[in-house]
């Protein structure tokens, strides 16, 4: 029963886009099931397959994966389920090694794994950078958010993340620009707030509703620009 259960919330929440709130139910199920079951390999690799998501981790968490290891060493994405669990605590070192372990393994990996356990180390090495843009932005200090965001974008990812990194760079590059021009009209210089925003509305990746955005500024620039005074008769 408790295993139907997991798979059906597993399926309805993972289609929502909502599995990270669902997870500790979801884990509490697989435990159960566990108990019940102690030898039921899809309840243990489920479980690590959710590792990542669960907000909160304990001890508890840890040993049923840990037990699962020992039933089937065979199964190296309990590793990696391992990896993850011990990274939310904040044991990074014995995290990284396990991943590493599991990387390794004589046991294939499928591509699916593997691919999970790569976009782990990834998102490992790149969480500070991600806190720190995100911080950044909330201060509204886009120029900075945009440098830390060009150096986090030399880091190897594959296409998808990048992809998202590279909006998320667009999106920061726009903020910051609209940002310097804003500062320009305050301090009574229309035309190099003018320059600012032309340069942005020719840039790559901005959308057709930022850009309508920047006309906007741009027409109300225009006509707070000082006219020259007519020539004398």
């Amino acid at each position: 029963m408790h295993i139907t259960v997991a798979h059906e919330l597993w399926r309805r929440h993972n289609d929502r886009g909502s599995l990270d709130s669902a997870a500790r139910e979801i884990a509490d199920h697989l435990s159960q099931a566990i108990a019940l079951q102690p030898k039921l390999r899809t309840a243990y690799s489920n479980f690590a397959n959710l590792a990542s998501h669960l907000p909160e981790v304990s001890l508890a968490d840890a040993q049923v994966l840990a037990g699962g290891y020992k039933l089937f060493p065979d199964e190296p994405q309990l590793l990696i389920g391992l990896a993850a669990l011990l990274h939310k605590t904040g044991n990074e070192a014995e995290a990284q090694r396990l991943l590493s372990l599991a990387l390794a393994s004589p046991a294939s990996l499928t591509e699916e794994e593997r691919a999970r356990a790569e976009r782990l180390r990834l998102d490992w090495k790149i969480e500070p950078l991600r806190q720190k843009i995100d911080d950044l932005a909330k201060q509204r200090r886009f120029g900075e958010a945009l440098s830390a965001c060009e150096l986090l974008l030399q880091e190897p990812m594959p296409q998808q993340p990048r992809l998202r990194w590279e909006q998320r760079r667009n999106d920061l590059r726009f903020q910051a620009a609209l940002q310097e021009a804003q500062a320009f009209g305050q301090n009574g210089q229309p035309a190099e707030a003018i320059r600012v925003l032309e340069a942005l509305i020719e840039q790559p990746g901005v959308s057709e509703h930022q850009r309508r955005q920047v006309r906007e500024r741009l027409d109300r620039l225009s006509r707070r620009r000082p006219q020259p005074a007519p020539a004398p008769l």
